[in-house]
């Protein structure tokens, strides 16, 4: 994971399911658009956004299916205060 200085406060500005969604990511070390659509019943427009928005920040990978995870449980509570 890239050196990551976001809050749980930008993940909800920039929706309010990314915390979630990087959540659920970690806890099942994977996750896919289709994933995101099933499990929190939203759209191929809005999953792809926040997909995106995850890969760019280095929280998954960029490519592949699923995508990796590059952030671990520790790292997720220790940088989201959990």
């Amino acid at each position: 994971m890239e050196n990551n200085k976001l809050t749980k406060q930008d993940l909800d500005n920039f929706d309010v399911l990314t915390y979630d969604i990087l959540k659920y990511a970690v806890d099942e070390n994977n996750i896919s658009i289709a994933t995101i659509q099933r499990v929190f019943t939203i759209g191929y427009p809005r999953a792809e956004k926040i997909i995106t928005f995850l890969a760019n920040n280095g929280f998954i990978s960029k490519e592949g299916y699923p995508r990796e995870i590059y952030i671990t449980q520790k790292q997720f509570s220790s940088n989201f205060n959990c």
